[in-house]
This record gives structure tokens, C-alpha cells and sequence, in this order.
């Protein structure tokens, strides 16, 4: 489309500035979708982060209560 009109009321809205700002708005949306998703998803990483070292801890630390009777062969 081409700019062959002038408008006559100073106050008119262009139909070609609407469109240039849509197109901005819909490449914003699209940025800030693209940001949610990254960030879910670096929040599912450090969770899964989170589990698999807390696993490896509780498999490596696992501790057995004794008495003191026990440790000695009193009992």
C-alpha cells in the first residue's frame, strides 16, 4: 500500500502507523513469550537440579541409629 492521500484532520488516525504499531506489538508478545517459556524452564532445570542433589545426598549420608549399648555389646 501507498501513501497517495493526505489527511485531512490533523487528528485522523493513519491506518499505516496502526499497522506498524501492531506488527511492534505482536513482535513484543512474542519476545515476552519467548522469555516466560526460558524462564519456565530454567526453573524446571533448577528444580530437577535441586531433587537430583538432594537424592545423591540422601543416598550417600544414610545414617543408622545405635545405642550406646549396642556400640559397646552390652546388649
Amino acid at each position: 500500500m501507498s501513501r497517495r492521500y493526505f489527511k485531512k484532520n490533523i487528528n485522523q488516525l493513519d491506518l499505516f502507523d496502526l499497522e506498524l504499531q501492531l506488527d511492534d506489538i505482536k513482535k513484543l508478545q512474542d519476545i515476552e513469550l519467548e522469555l516466560s517459556m526460558n524462564d519456565k524452564l530454567s526453573q524446571q532445570e533448577l528444580e530437577l537440579k535441586q531433587k537430583l542433589v538432594s537424592k545423591q545426598k540422601e543416598k550417600n549420608y544414610k545414617y543408622q541409629q545405635n545405642s550406646i549399648e549396642e556400640l559397646f555389646g552390652l546388649s
